[in-house]
């Protein structure tokens, strides 16, 4: 996946370079960092790609770093790591949102499993992310009689449906028909109601 890079904290050197060397080796980029204020000072929310952090480092826990960078914006899926692990660390863990909770020693298989669950889910949400931004962007350009003549297409009705309904001519209706088409960059009446089911969807997942 270009432009996406593993964010790795980890405060023992060996380990660190051991796993910023197994991610190398299957082309995945790494930034490695040996406690938390060095990935705080440096990083950029806008970024791509995942959160590797260690549940034991110096000044914070991983959780705690985790929800700091939260704060300020980050959204990256994330993994912990920890040769001490207990049930309510695990627990925690997964309430915050890890994609998993792995105990020292791992395998270099394993980790690479969940690295690329990670990042496959960044990306895919990054991409909701920008549908709702796009979607949003053409919703917010028509006007409120327009929106009032999406909402009648959406529910399935015609053009002379409408037109009686909103007690306007059919030929305003396509005046309006045609004006959403071109805000919402849709070619169809279709591929409208496609878009729209869309973004809806993914907004209310989003929601949850």
């Amino acid at each position: 996946m270009d432009g996406t890079t593993v964010f790795l904290v980890e405060d023992f050197q060996p380990l660190r370079d051991s796993m910023a060397n197994i991610l190398k080796l299957a082309s995945i980029s790494c930034e490695t960092f040996s406690c938390p204020t060095e990935l705080i000072e440096s990083f950029d929310p806008s970024r791509s790609g995942c959160l590797v952090l260690d549940l034991q480092l110096p000044e914070m826990s991983g959780l705690e770093l985790q929800r700091k960078l939260s704060e300020a914006g980050c959204q990256l899926p994330f993994l912990i790591i920890s040769g001490y692990g207990e049930i309510p660390d695990v627990t925690m863990a997964m309430r915050q949102g890890a994609i998993d909770f792995l105990a020292k020693p791992f395998t270099p298989n394993i980790f690479l499993e969940r690295v690329h669950e990670s990042l496959v889910k960044d990306s895919a949400e990054r991409e909701r992310r920008e549908l709702l931004a796009s979607t949003r962007a053409k919703l917010d350009l028509l006007s409120s009689r327009e929106n009032e003549v999406l909402e009648l297409i959406l529910e399935g009705r015609l053009t002379k449906q409408i037109a009686t309904q909103l007690d306007i001519s059919a030929k305003t209706v396509e005046n309006h028909r045609s004006n959403i088409a071109k805000k919402m960059n849709v070619d169809s009446a279709l591929q409208l109601v496609k878009l729209i089911a869309e973004f809806r969807m993914v907004a209310d997942r989003h929601l949850r």
